[in-house]
């Protein structure tokens, strides 16, 4: 019988049961002030609670050295790993649920855009000013990340150890650009590849649009179109309510994960990730300002999809929250919000691509011993944003970033020198994701604003 609660239920002893009641006792804590508190208060009382809730298991376990796995068979610390599991099992279940809603919302919301667009919104100047913005702000996220890791010496004198992990197999540009494009919709859809479906499904759109005119049934299409717009959208609105939820169990599975000990030999780099991640909010708050709107403005708004982006670190499974956020709450139009959210989920990630692939270059550079000057700097550069094309917007595949610019510099058969980096990659990961959520969204609402279509009212209000 105890083998049983212990491998099936994960319940093998009164620890793992009490920090489930105590859990639901956080959730219910959150459901009761649902009235009383905004969103994103409630946002950000999760994120606290999550944090308090780790430290405290983490002081009860006497802060516990070694990974989730080791304390699996530690039968004073089986608890600990059982919360863990737990942590993740509703942590999981609320992403699954946002992964779900992906091709729905990116399918039936191009071909909503595009079948509603007006006779004078150009596709080409939306595509064009979007993409702009998007690698413009990754390239600037490089430069940044490029003089930080030079100025601090970042990798000098790090040695690396046994246990090396391997990057993934790197891909050559045109392959790149050939993984894009979709070959069977089906399996797009089947393995959520958000760029298949977009290309698809402007495809279609545009191929409706031009012959509606010529059948009745267009007509009745749209309209079946808009129906399926407002269930998808009622659906991702009923998803969204239990943000505050999944973030306790997101933040407090991370600190048991992590904890303290963890992150020390790669302290320097994470310091300058989050460095990087406020200098690139600061650059958008900037990029704002000059097209004369109300920074403070964006700040308290974007709060729940830059907190759904940190804690799940996926930007597909954020893009439900953005595209909302950015269409209720920020005044981006129909047209704008859906595309540049979707296209920024694969192109222009300033996070992934765009600071972490200019530490990482920096890193490699100072770890081999290799000379760093202007060239190196604006290779690294051109390296992260070619990469940034086509960056799937899912935890961990910022190490393909990192595995472009190592082959880019020369260094393709070193990828062991990323080990240090590729062991603390979710810490890092965090940061980095909200990163690519918040250029994102500057550059839909900047591209908004430049076609005369943002909702000025709505986003002062």
């Amino acid at each position: 019988m105890e083998n049983f609660l212990q491998d099936f239920f994960l319940f093998s002893s009164w620890k793992t049961l009490l920090v489930m009641i105590l859990l639901f006792g956080v959730f219910g804590v959150l459901y009761v002030l649902r009235e009383k508190l905004s969103f994103s208060q409630r946002m950000f009382l999760a994120l606290l609670m999550g944090v308090g809730f780790g430290f405290v298991m983490q002081v009860f376990a006497g802060f516990p050295n070694g990974s989730i796995d080791v304390f699996k068979a530690n039968a004073s610390l089986r608890w600990f790993y059982e919360s863990y599991v737990w942590f993740g099992f509703f942590a999981s279940v609320f992403v699954s649920f946002l992964k779900l809603l992906v091709v729905p919302i990116v399918l039936v919301g191009i071909l909503y855009v595009i079948l509603n667009l007006k006779s004078d919104v150009r596709f080409s100047s939306l595509f064009m000013r979007s993409a702009f913005w998007l690698l413009l702000t990754t390239g600037i996220a490089c430069v940044i990340a490029v003089s930080f890791g030079a100025y601090f010496d970042l990798g000098s004198g790090i040695g690396i150890g046994d246990g090396i992990k391997s990057a993934r197999e790197i891909k050559s540009l045109d392959q790149i650009f050939l993984g894009l494009i979709p070959s069977n919709i089906i399996a797009s859809m089947g393995s959520n590849s958000v760029v298949g479906v977009v290309i698809f499904a402007f495809i279609f759109a545009l191929s409706a649009k031009s012959v509606g005119e010529q059948y009745k049934a267009y007509d009745s299409f749209v309209s079946f179109i808009e129906f399926l717009h407002a269930v998808v959208y009622k659906f991702a609105l009923g998803i969204i309510a239990f943000m505050p939820y999944a973030v306790v169990v997101m933040m407090a599975g991370i600190f048991l994960r992590f904890g303290f000990d963890v992150i020390k030999p790669a302290l320097l780099f994470i310091a300058l990730i989050y460095v990087c991640a406020f200098c690139m909010f600061i650059i958008h708050l900037l990029i704002l300002a000059l097209h004369g709107l109300n920074p403070w403005q964006y700040c308290k708004k974007a709060i729940p999809a830059l907190l759904m982006a940190f804690t799940s670190r996926s930007s597909v499974a954020t893009l439900p929250v953005t595209i909302n956020t950015l269409k209720d709450r920020l005044g981006v139009s129909e047209a704008t919000a859906p595309f540049v959210a979707t296209l920024g989920t694969s192109i222009g990630a300033n996070g992934c691509a765009g600071y972490f692939g200019g530490l990482v270059g920096i890193f490699a550079l100072n770890v081999m011993g290799m000379h760093i000057g202007v060239i190196e700097g604006m290779m690294i550069v051109i390296l992260s944003v070619f990469a940034s094309i086509g960056v799937a917007g899912i935890p961990g595949t910022a190490t393909m970033v990192a595995s472009i610019v190592l082959t880019g510099l020369g260094m393709g058969e070193h990828f062991g020198i990323l080990a240090i980096v590729l062991g603390i990659d979710p810490i890092m990961d965090m940061a980095r994701t909200m990163s690519n959520v918040s250029g994102a969204m500057i550059s839909a609402i900047a591209t908004d604003k430049e076609l005369g279509s943002l909702d000025i009212q709505k986003y002062n209000a």
